[in-house]
């Protein structure tokens, strides 16, 4: 699933059903493809393409909003129009069936569609640290895992983050039977936290932006930070967009991460950018600005440590897709080999830092 943002604790969720009619509805109306856009007088064509995020706009997708804003993709020869998405799943179908160009997902949904045919391959890599995790309230006496058994821990159907608690109680050294688990709606869990209807609660660490905001202080447990790390949400793209339109691959890729860069550098005006492009936020600026701030603390592993933007490592990929047959149901029979899943092809090397000359 994407980040789902809430405000006044409603959810902008909407049936699966519905939700890949709406998305398909919606990626047939534009062209997928490369297609020539009109330029203005005296410019050069620009190659018109599409990118569709996991979910509805906010500070994870600033570099986006920035490139285009910023005149980043123009300037790279591409006309780009930024299509909200509808959930990790539904974007990578609609990018493995060529009825988008590009897609922002999460590997989670990304492997098992290669497994079950779709043609999409990961370019680039920006949340590699998985923001998923168990929140707790500050009074609640948890100050270390192992102080969740006998706690009331509530979680969420919704998603696959739940079931990455059994790999954390491995990881901890906790009985997990021991912790009170209670199955609550997303939209329910924010304001139960508030109301101290339990003591943690397991989700996107994002959440604690809200939380902070209803002056209920927390502690979090990050499950990347106990060796539970899943690859989070990069830039897919078709293999025979790959294949037909290499260029257009390399320069979206470069001037995305240029918008990345730029956001992360400065985020409460990326975020205004998001604002002024985007109607009806659900998130507010406020948490806009902090989520893309986690997104920074959260864009490199260790394994990519000192690398460019995006640049992925193929042992969190092994990582990942390992923790996917132990605790997520991805089948081993057929298993897309790791090595079909990414490609570093088209991130622009890392600018080198200037020797500094000594003194003599």
């Amino acid at each position: 699933m994407g980040l789902v943002e809430r405000q006044k604790w409603s959810v902008r969720i909407r049936p699966p059903v519905v939700v890949l009619a709406v998305a398909v509805a919606a990626a047939m109306l534009c062209t997928a493809g490369a297609a020539a856009a009109p330029s203005k007088a005296g410019q050069q064509s620009l190659t018109k393409v599409t990118i569709r995020t996991d979910w509805f706009a906010n500070g994870s997708h600033a570099g986006f909003y920035a490139a285009k804003a910023l005149g980043y993709y123009e300037k790279a020869g591409l006309d780009v129009e930024i299509q909200e998405g509808q959930g990790s799943a539904s974007t990578v179908q609609l990018v493995g069936s060529g009825r988008a160009m590009f897609g922002f997902v999460a590997p989670v949904a990304m492997i098992p569609a290669v497994q079950q045919g779709a043609t999409v391959v990961m370019v680039a890599n920006i949340i590699q640290k998985s923001p998923a995790g168990i929140l707790v309230r500050a009074d609640s006496g948890i100050t270390q895992p192992r102080d969740l058994e006998g706690k009331t821990c509530a979680i969420s159907p919704f998603g696959f983050i739940h079931k990455l608690v059994p790999a954390f109680a491995t990881k901890t050294g906790i009985s997990e039977s021991r912790v009170r688990q209670v199955s609550v709606a997303p939209d329910a869990l924010v304001p139960g936290m508030a109301q101290k209807r339990f003591d943690a609660m397991c989700d996107m660490l994002f959440e604690d932006i809200y939380l902070r905001g209803l002056n209920v202080p927390t502690k979090v447990f990050r499950f990347s930070d106990f060796g539970i790390n899943v690859l989070a949400h990069g830039i897919v793209v078709n293999r025979s967009t790959v294949n037909s339109s290499p260029n257009v691959v390399k320069s979206f890729v470069a001037a995305s991460l240029k918008g990345f860069s730029y956001a992360f550098d400065n985020p409460n005006k990326a975020v205004g950018l998001i604002q002024q492009q985007v109607a009806n936020q659900t998130a507010t600026p406020v948490a806009n600005v902090a989520i893309l701030k986690s997104v920074r603390t959260a864009s490199h592993t260790a394994n990519t440590k000192g690398k460019a933007l995006g640049w992925m490592s193929r042992k969190d990929w092994v990582q990942t897709q390992n923790l996917m047959f132990q605790y997520l149901g991805l089948s081993r029979t057929n298993a897309p080999a790791v090595d079909q899943l990414f490609t570093n092809q088209y991130i622009p090397a890392a600018p080198k830092k200037a020797a500094t000359k000594k003194k003599t």
